[in-house]
Parts: structure tokens; C-alpha cells; sequence
């Protein structure tokens, strides 16, 4: 079981229970994977839990299966948070897919006064998107049980008074 498929959200991973995989993810594992009735897969709800199970139906948009064992991971502690700056070109992508591979919790868009890159407008909700998603295939690439989450794009005030809640190591 070399792959890790994400059930959607509502979905419950319990021992007997039936779960599905659709859109993206029963594509992927239908037409990429090669999935057939029979076989079992690695599915996780990105929250903790991963579960085996065997596929009963399997079709490019939906791929029905069975869960056998489950494995409940408990979050991080304590956690370890990415402050990530916008940055031009894909590097920035690269360090959201890299740090989710090495384990970080949670990622935090910068919007640094020197940085070049700008999320303004409907970008600020598109990039959070994008890096959502990055996140989340480099999850299954490491088969984390946790999907760490993107947070809003935060200014150096914002991430400065982050640490009023709670202590900072900063490297």
C-alpha cells in the first residue's frame, strides 16, 4: 500500500463502516492507481486517522470501500508551524511541499513588507487554496495522518502578536 487516499469531510473511518472516495481523489486512484474491486488502499481523514480498506466499486468518479483496521495518530506537541514569506516564481510552493514532507502542523502565509509577491483580492483567497492543496498532496506523498492547515495571509504585526499566545522559536 504504497498510497494514501483522503476521504471528504463527514466521511467517519470506523472498523465495517463504508466510506467513498470522489472527484480528484477516485480519479486519481481509479485511472492513475489502477484500483480494482479487491484491493486494499491506505485512506485517511486528515485529522488523525488512517484506515485500511478494500475497494468494493471502483469508477473515475466514485470508488466505494470497505474499512477494515483504523489508527488514530494524536496532533503534534507541541506544534511546529511553517511562517512562510511570499516568494516570486515556485519557492515558496516548494518549501509548503518540503516542511509538510519534514512534518510541520501548520503554515502561515507572510505578506512581508520587502517581499515582491503581493496576495491582494481574490488572490488572497486563491493562494491560501493553493497552498491548501500543496499541503495536502505532499501529505499523502509522506502518508501523514495530518493535513497541516493553511492559514489566512498574515502581516509581521500579525505574526508578532502571535506570540502572545504562545512561545516562539524562530530560526
Amino acid at each position: 500500500m504504497a498510497h494514501l487516499y483522503y476521504v471528504g469531510a463527514g466521511e467517519t473511518l470506523e472498523p465495517g463502516s463504508s466510506v467513498r472516495l470522489q472527484g480528484d481523489e477516485a480519479r486519481h486512484a481509479a485511472s492513475v492507481s489502477r484500483l480494482a474491486v479487491g484491493e486494499d488502499i491506505l485512506v485517511g481523514d486528515g485529522v488523525g486517522t488512517l484506515a485500511t480498506a478494500r475497494a468494493t466499486a471502483v469508477t473515475p468518479k466514485e470508488v466505494l470501500l470497505e474499512v477494515h483496521d483504523t489508527t488514530t495518530h494524536p496532533p503534534h506537541q507541541p506544534e511546529v508551524w511553517l511562517v512562510q514569506a511570499l516568494a516570486k516564481g515556485d519557492r515558496d510552493e516548494l518549501a509548503i511541499q518540503t516542511c509538510t514532507e519534514l512534518g510541520v502542523d501548520r503554515i502561515i502565509p507572510w505578506q512581508a513588507s520587502r517581499s515582491i509577491s503581493r496576495w491582494k483580492g481574490d488572490k488572497l483567497t486563491t493562494g491560501v487554496a493553493r497552498w491548501q492543496k500543496i499541503a495536502t498532496e505532499a501529505s499523502k506523498q509522506s502518508l501523514r495522518a495530518w493535513i497541516p492547515q493553511v492559514e489566512r495571509a498574515m502581516t509581521t504585526q500579525d505574526i508578532a502578536d502571535l506570540g502572545d499566545a504562545a512561545p516562539v522559536v524562530a530560526a
